[in-house]
Parts: C-alpha cells; structure tokens; sequence
C-alpha cells in the first residue's frame, strides 16, 4: 500500500493491490500450514518405522516457528528492508519497486 501511495496510484489502484497482496498472504499461510501439518504425521511415521529421529526439511514450516518467536523482529526487518528499497528508487535510476 505504502510503494503505491508513493508512485502516486490512483486510489482504485491502491486499493486492489493491498487486497491481492492480503489475500495472497492468506493463501501463502494457508499453504504453508496445510504443507507443514502433511509432513509432520509422514515424520512420526518414518521415525517408527525405522527407529531414526530427525526433523521434516521443510523451510515453511521453518518460518512458521521463527515467528512465533521473533514475531516483532520480522516485520521490523521487512519494514527496514522496504524503506530502502524505496530510498534506493528514489535516489537512482532504477525506480522498480520489489
């Protein structure tokens, strides 16, 4: 919502794209859960079934559990992370936002 405001979108444009990027996040999440939540029965499975221990290599699932602990700091990073993003655009001749 931020990078469209500051290319000077109209507000229609503004408005759709923070809804494709929220419902994009709620399809994302949605995905990662249902992906973790598959892999964790094959886990306690594998390990029963040749007495081995070890952990789904599953990088969603990953990041699922840094941000239950690190819940502030991620956001704090990308925020970080966007606001150079747009100093860069604006004080160089690439002026896509990414």
């Amino acid at each position: 919502m931020i990078g469209l405001i500051a290319m000077k979108n109209r507000p229609s444009t503004v408005i759709q794209g923070t809804m494709k990027t929220m419902l994009g996040f709620l399809i994302l999440s949605a995905g990662s859960s249902l992906t973790a939540s598959a892999l964790t029965p094959f886990s306690t499975m594998f390990n029963a079934a040749f007495g081995m221990s070890g952990v789904v290599p599953e990088d969603n699932a990953f990041v699922a559990a840094v941000q239950t602990v690190l819940g502030f700091e991620t956001p704090m990073i990308m925020l970080l992370s966007f606001v150079i993003n747009i100093i860069l655009a604006r004080i160089t001749r690439l002026s896509t936002f990414f």
